[in-house]
């Protein structure tokens, strides 16, 4: 029999399901909350770039980052879930992995994947669907073709 494990993720939170059957209803595996990803930029700190001074001069210069605050957060929730789903992948809790996240969100959690847990890969979802109902996850599993347990 074929574990799949579908993982709802965006910045805030994560929700991962299992299905052992095709069309086989949905069994909750866990929940992964990140409070800080609901966080505005205000309140994770400061977005202005730090500045130094031009010894030669004296004008001060302003460093240019390369992400944001709250960028940096969702990279670390991605990262988050990345090491979660690779414990699991090595333990054989699942054979088969269908990621479900915005665009760009799902992107960071991609990239986040150890090689071996990306082989178990078999589809994604370009939706945010963290709060979709079973029957609407099931809905979009079927137009997207994603029926992998079994």
């Amino acid at each position: 029999m074929t574990v799949t494990w579908i993982v709802l993720a965006d910045r805030t939170r994560a929700s991962i399901r299992r299905q052992r059957t095709p069309k086989g209803p949905f069994e909750h595996v866990e929940d992964i909350d990140h409070p800080d990803g609901r966080l505005h930029t205000s309140q994770l700190g400061t977005d202005r770039p730090g500045q130094t001074s031009d010894s030669a001069h004296g004008h001060p210069h302003a460093f240019e980052p390369h992400e944001t605050i709250a960028e940096h957060e969702a990279h670390s929730f991605a990262k988050a879930i990345a090491h979660r789903l690779h414990a699991a992948s090595n333990a054989r809790r699942f054979d088969a992995l269908v990621l479900v996240a915005e665009p760009r969100f799902l992107g960071l959690l991609r990239a986040a994947l150890d090689h071996a847990t990306q082989q178990r890969v078999r589809g994604e979802i370009r939706h945010r669907l963290v709060d979709a109902s079973d029957a609407d996850i099931a809905q979009h599993l079927v137009k997207e073709s994603l029926h992998v347990a079994g």
